[in-house]
């Protein structure tokens, strides 16, 4: 710890707070121990810190407070919605501030994302470490330090926290990452990052070319991946991910970069099975890899690190991985099972020249095509590309770190803004200009970057449309596939006339869903049930002014995937069942005034899938001839049966309605 004490300043009055009900003074944290977290979302590091801050959450609970103070590096990262997202996204639970003008980040002397101040239960910085420093593991002596010597004068009073809810369009997809096709199999594979795992649908290219409506069909047929964040080999149905991200064909498999276990995962479309084939499930990091300055520069495949695989793209038996979080690109070879760092000293910057000395900057997308590997650079907001047979790294556009907008024009006139994905189509290049919620179009030969489509805001509007934060994008035939990543859904933009629809993905084993307008997803804790057991279910309903709900109509709940659940009949009335590849989708109509029913376990429900509860309320604004509204939401739990767990469990749903 530091030697001497330096008082904390206090927190910048005004500035907005996620995940707490009130905003959070150092006077209200006296007597608990606090740790700063200064983040930016677009930052891979900010990212592996996020496990090691959940770990030390729970070891000393009773006494620590985290704090997460996003200070922006682009500006896209400023806007409060947008922290919102990414904290729904990345599951981040402590409060947040939203260090609007880096008001906190000079008060604090920061210099690096991510940094790490402690302060005392007086309120005294006693800890700073930077990510340069490696933070993992340096604070659990210094907590245990200020726990013994503030002995009987600590706080276990909680602070006034919430989470808050995911807002989506559709249960289907939560924060798509990335997107591949195969238009002579008309497949589409798609990963839903947010729900861990990858879908497989098919759609023909004239259901693009006839749409109706401003919108296309096309029809989900496979699910990889059971939901639940794990790391499990096996059958489709057993394997876990977690927050998958890029996805290639190679000879009739499916390549994943499975980026939050570190892992690069192989899928046998035909076999319906699941292998890790690169990775040893940690996470890189310089010091602990004495290879990385020792030699060799290969390794076998599966007992090396990786660091937040982003990308894949293959070229014959050789496997190019975008490793975001070490700056690098690597290559894998499948023939011999080995693995090498391809491009990039691991610095983070932007250095041309041979590949081996070149520098990158979360390097996030990939496509090859001619003997070049092109590549987008999304910290230094640039596309670059690797000449694959003279070995040599080039920049197309974009100048640095902190050299990042929107603007289209020629070379050196460029600016883009945290790209993350790209893909080659002949002489050009497009791009997915994420934090622009863009994408455009680079011509190779003379570098003139134009937009093609999106209106530069943040947005879901169909025509003309926009995007949110789209993080990849492949071909299919004439039309971009796009993956949208803050508005949960994937869209088909004609490159040829820029006209660009939504893609409705129906499920070929759960045609019967039912409708869930205005939807919000909420994550809730795991819960350990009895086998065979009947378990009460509260609706904790939180219908604030100006709003009342409407008793007229009746409140529907739904057993989406209900794994072994069933209604328990004598508490619900008009039953329906429709059919669902985890079961039967149960709908029930609660009896006005009603806020509870119950649900029966059964042994079936020992599967990895997770348990999804819906329900849809209808509620209107007060006084008279007032508006009314619905709005639904999807409840996520993690349900796991043990014969010796207690009979007295309950779930509570919690629905807010606010103004």
């Amino acid at each position: 710890m530091l030697h001497s004490k330096v008082q904390a300043p206090p927190f910048t009055p005004g500035l907005p707070w996620i995940n707490v009900s009130e905003p959070l003074t150092l006077d209200m944290l006296k007597g608990k121990i606090v740790l700063l977290d200064f983040w930016t979302f677009c930052c891979a590091d900010c990212m592996h810190i996020l496990p090691y801050l959940k770990n030390l959450e729970k070891q000393f609970e009773e006494y620590l407070v985290v704090i997460g103070v996003h200070t922006a590096k682009f500006d896209n990262e400023g806007k409060a919605d947008n922290i919102k997202r990414a904290v729904l996204r990345y599951g981040i639970e402590h409060p947040v501030i939203c260090d609007r003008g880096y008001s906190m980040w000079e008060k604090y002397f920061v210099r690096e994302w991510p940094t790490l101040i402690l302060i005392d239960p007086e309120g005294n910085i006693v800890e700073r470490v930077a990510c340069s420093q490696k933070p993992y593991g340096k604070f659990e002596a210094p907590i245990q330090a200020l726990i013994n010597e503030y002995s009987g004068e600590l706080s276990s009073q909680s602070i006034p926290q919430i989470q808050i809810e995911a807002e989506t369009q559709s249960d289907l997809l939560r924060f798509p990452g990335k997107v591949a096709a195969d238009i002579s199999s008309k497949k589409i594979f798609i990963s839903d990052t947010g729900h861990n795992r990858v879908l497989i649908a098919t759609m023909e290219e004239d259901a693009l070319k006839d749409s109706s409506g401003g919108r296309a069909q096309a029809r989900i047929i496979d699910t990889i991946g059971t939901g639940r964040k794990g790391a499990l080999d096996g059958s489709f149905d057993e394997a876990s991910f977690h927050n998958p991200q890029g996805i290639c064909l190679h000879d009739g498999k499916l390549l994943i970069a499975d980026t939050d276990n570190h892992l690069i995962r192989l899928a046998d479309l035909e076999k319906r099975t699941v292998i890790t084939i690169a990775g040893n499930g940690k996470q890189w990091l310089y010091e602990a890899e004495s290879n990385y300055v020792s030699g060799p520069f290969k390794w076998n495949a599966k007992e090396i690190a990786l660091s937040s695989p982003w990308d894949l793209a293959a070229d014959s038996n050789r496997i190019y991985i975008a490793m975001a979080g070490s700056h690098h690109i690597w290559c894998l070879d499948l023939d011999t099972n080995m693995i090498e760092i391809y491009a990039g000293t691991g610095r983070e910057s932007l250095v041309d020249g041979e590949r081996s000395m070149s520098q990158l900057s979360q390097p996030s997308g990939l496509s090859i095509q001619n003997n070049t590997l092109y590549f987008v650079d999304s910290e230094t907001s640039s596309v670059r590309l690797i000449d694959l047979k003279t070995d040599t790294v080039a920049t197309l556009v974009g100048e640095g770190l902190f050299s990042f907008g929107d603007k289209d024009g020629q070379g050196k006139e460029v600016l883009l803004q945290h790209p993350l994905g790209v893909v080659a189509r002949g002489e050009e290049l497009l791009i997915a200009d994420s934090y622009n919620h863009k994408v455009k179009s680079l011509r190779i030969a003379d570098k003139t970057v134009t937009t093609i489509s999106g209106t530069g805001k943040a947005g879901d509007a169909a025509s003309p449309v926009q995007y949110s934060e789209p993080g990849g994008l492949c071909l299919f035939g004439d039309y971009a596939l796009v993956a949208d990543t803050n508005n949960h859904r994937i869209v088909a933009l004609n490159v040829n006339t820029k006209d660009a629809c939504p893609i409705e993905f129906e499920n070929e084993e759960n045609s019967a869903a039912p409708a869930l307008p205005n939807l919000h997803v909420v994550e809730l804790s795991p819960k350990v049930l009895k086998t065979s057991s009947t378990v009460k279910v509260k609706l904790d309903l939180n219908i604030q002014h100006p709003f009342h709900l409407n008793e007229e109509l009746p409140l529907n709940i739904y057993l989406l995937e209900s794994n072994g659940l069933s209604f328990v009949q004598a508490d619900m009335t008009e039953a329906k069942t429709a059919a669902n590849k985890n079961g039967a989708i149960q709908s029930k109509s609660l009896k006005p005034g009603e806020k509870e029913f119950e649900i029966h376990t059964t042994s079936s429900q020992l599967g990895d899938n997770l348990n999804k509860i819906a329900a849809v309320i209808y509620y209107c604004a007060d006084g008279e001839n007032s508006a009314c509204f619905v709005k639904s939401f999807v409840f996520e739990l993690d349900l796991k049966l043990d014969d010796n767990s207690s009979t007295d469990v309950s779930i509570k749903l919690p629905i807010t309605v606010s103004g």
